[in-house]
């Protein structure tokens, strides 16, 4: 059974280490202490030499891939074996990424949200034969190689035994928080870090240049709502106009010009529905392939981050 991230060349980096940027907590070992030893997990044992692949090495690693993780602030990652009785084995992977909000966002691409969330680290997630989960500056991929009972047991314990070694936390970054206010139906949230993360969110966006400074996502199963921020007003308003004019110069796409809530609405011609705002630094989206009613969706959205709730009607 493939592993989710295939890692097909050796570099023996032992000696890597991670650097201290101060504050009580943070890891400053090497980053192969973080994999459990011989007698830490009963029943499993590390099988071969732990490696260590860093920086632009990824991308001699990760066929086609590498690109969204060095987006998010990637920096090296560990990979060890672990085997248990009767052949089993299971996969570690450690990414350490630059900061804890890097390492919440890779966290959220990784973790489907349709999992068994777990009190592990910061943020947990078993589903099926992997688990995820995110603490401090580090995210932990765990994949069972066999799909038995016995695999998928021995997931746990020995993330566990990695969360242990991470002495530092790390919060959800704030505009997930804000985005995600509020209670309502439950959704899966992402941080976004650049147009990569953004594309694979709302396929909308492939290819335009956004250049935000950061953003958040949280999907449902009939929309996407997307706050988008810039390093100051003006920027969000110019880059607005830019993408609005470019989206409706593509074929497949006509705009409805701007609506009486001063949002921007682009229609796809498979039913698809955009709809844009600004609020001060940010840009706001709602994407719709189900025909919801974009401008009431909108006027929730723009009261959750901004506290201002928009008046007038649906569309």
């Amino acid at each position: 059974m493939a592993r989710k991230i295939v890692l097909i060349a050796t570099v023996v980096a032992a000696a890597l280490t991670l650097t201290s940027c101060g504050g009580s907590g943070r890891h400053a070992g090497s980053i192969t202490e973080l994999a459990p030893t011989v007698g830490e997990v009963e029943g499993w044992a590390p099988a071969g030499t732990a490696e260590v692949f860093a920086g632009e090495d990824l991308f001699e690693l990760i066929n086609g891939g590498a690109e969204i993780y060095h987006e998010f602030g990637f920096e090296r990652v560990l990979s060890q074996d672990y085997a248990g009785a009767e052949q089993r084995s299971i996969a570690l992977e450690v990414f350490e990424m630059e900061d804890a909000a890097a390492a919440y966002g890779l966290y959220s691409f990784k973790s489907s949200g349709r999992g068994r969330p777990l009190e592990l680290g910061d943020d947990g997630m078993l589903e099926d034969y992997y688990l995820n989960f995110r603490k401090g500056r580090f995210v932990v991929t765990l994949t069972g190689m066999n799909t038995d009972e016995g695999t998928v047991r021995g997931l746990v314990p020995i993330g566990r035994a990695v969360a242990e070694k991470i002495r530092e936390r790390g919060d959800v970054p704030a505009i997930v928080t804000d985005l995600t206010a509020g209670g309502g139906k439950p959704g899966t949230p992402f941080y976004l870090r650049g147009e990569l993360a953004l594309a694979n969110v709302a396929p909308f966006a492939v290819g335009v240049r956004f250049g935000m400074t950061e953003g958040a996502a949280i999907r449902f199963d009939d929309h996407t709502e997307i706050v988008l921020r810039f390093t100051n007003a003006n920027r969000a308003r110019q880059t607005l106009e830019t993408v609005v004019e470019e989206l409706g110069a593509r074929s497949g796409w006509t705009t409805a010009g701007d609506v009486d809530d001063g949002s921007v609405v682009l229609a796809g011609e498979g039913g698809g529905r955009v709809r844009l705002a600004l609020a001060d630094e940010k840009i706001l989206v709602v994407v719709s392939e189900d025909g919801i009613d974009t401008k009431a969706t909108m006027s929730q959205l723009v009261a959750r981050v901004t506290g201002v709730t928009a008046e007038g009607e649906g569309q």
